[in-house]
């Protein structure tokens, strides 16, 4: 099994001039890795990342130096902007943020799907008295780590992982919907 590790070496705002990069790359003998962007209104993605092996780096640009691939308008300067600002983060702060969202779901399922049990065993046990109060506590720590849950930032643009920059909001979405980042994450392995 191939263990090499896969960099970020190129991010497009449209999904044509990454697959013509793809392409070429190919055609060169590189192995090339492409995620897609966030999804557009029509459930196309509106943009790519470019992986290749790290070992590759320096011949990928080469390659690709000599050809302009980007596709731009004027309506896409502020993806331009944090296009070049995602390609500082390294991968490994991207993959320990994307573990720590996974972490923080997970814990928030955890107390909401052990309620029903713990509640069935207090009233078989016969304590009784003390149900409502451990009703209450466990609603409120469910609460809370929804609360957690929800506020987590995406590691890649630093915009809540599970809310639209302006309005929306999915407690349940394995994309950033700000940036389109899965959560988890192809090139993570």
């Amino acid at each position: 099994m191939d263990h090499r590790e896969f960099v970020e070496m190129e991010s497009f705002i449209s999904q044509p001039a990454a697959e013509t990069a793809v392409a070429r790359l190919r055609a060169a003998g590189i192995e090339v890795r492409l995620v897609a962007g966030p999804m557009g209104g029509l459930g196309v993605p509106t943009g790519a990342a470019l992986f290749v092996p790290s070992d590759s780096v320096e011949a990928a640009r080469q390659l690709l130096s000599s050809v302009d691939l980007r596709v731009t308008d004027e309506s896409s300067s502020d993806a331009i902007e944090d296009e070049k600002r995602w390609k500082e983060i390294p991968l490994e702060t991207i993959r320990g943020g994307l573990v720590r969202i996974r972490r923080r779901r997970r814990f928030m399922w955890a107390w909401f799907l052990t309620y029903l049990p713990a509640a069935a065993l207090f009233m078989i046990v016969g304590a009784t008295s003390i149900v409502l109060p451990i009703a209450i506590f466990w609603m409120a720590a469910f609460m809370v780590s929804g609360i957690v849950a929800s506020n987590s930032k995406c590691p890649r643009c630093g915009n809540l992982f599970c809310r639209r920059r302006r309005l929306g909001w999915n407690p349940y979405t394995q994309r950033c919907l700000s940036c389109g980042l899965p959560l988890r994450n192809p090139i993570a392995g």
